[in-house]
């Protein structure tokens, strides 16, 4: 999506754009993303100050791996953007997040991406209740149980543990 500085500079009106964005690539750099959608956006710019300030909202669907037993789970996203640009370099206020645009186009392809990797779930589960995968035979504990011994044992400790088990 390109906006162009004149552009916003010659309406007194906020100009609204309205775009879908392909995210695909989210999904081949990140494992636990089994697909994404492509995003809808929808952002206003002014300028204010000789600042033009980007606002709006990116929604799109998310199927992730779930974290703990790998079944597919879908999540609808929704990610506000908010972008501030000045075309005077002494204007910069690097405490503000404002960006020193070098021309009249404002590409925000680059800004949308870092929205929507801010905005994957770093840990996605399918519930908060999921059990996750048996270390020891894989099976889905949500699905099926198992009597396999999960215990875990310090590895210090477990000399110690085969003794008390020749006493049985």
């Amino acid at each position: 999506m390109i906006l162009r500085w004149r552009d916003v500079s010659d309406h007194t009106e906020p100009v609204c754009l309205e775009d879908s964005f392909d995210l695909s690539r989210l999904a081949e750099e990140h494992s636990q993303i089994a697909q994404i959608d492509p995003a809808h956006v929808a952002v206003c710019a002014s300028i204010h100050d000789q600042m033009c300030t980007i606002q709006g909202q990116m929604d799109t669907r998310i199927t992730y791996y779930c974290s703990r037993c790998l079944t597919p789970t879908v999540q609808l996203v929704a990610v506000a953007v908010v972008e501030r640009f000045v075309q005077d370099p002494d204007k910069v206020d690097e405490d503000d997040d404002q960006v020193h645009l070098v021309s009249d186009a404002i590409e925000l392809d680059p800004y949308l991406e870092q929205a929507a990797v801010l905005a994957i779930s770093y840990r996605p589960l399918c519930s908060d209740s999921c059990q996750g995968l048996c270390p020891v035979c894989g099976i889905n504990k949500n699905v099926q149980t198992c009597t396999c011994d999960t215990r875990r044992v310090d590895p210090r400790l477990a000399d110690l543990a085969k003794f008390f088990q020749q006493d049985e």
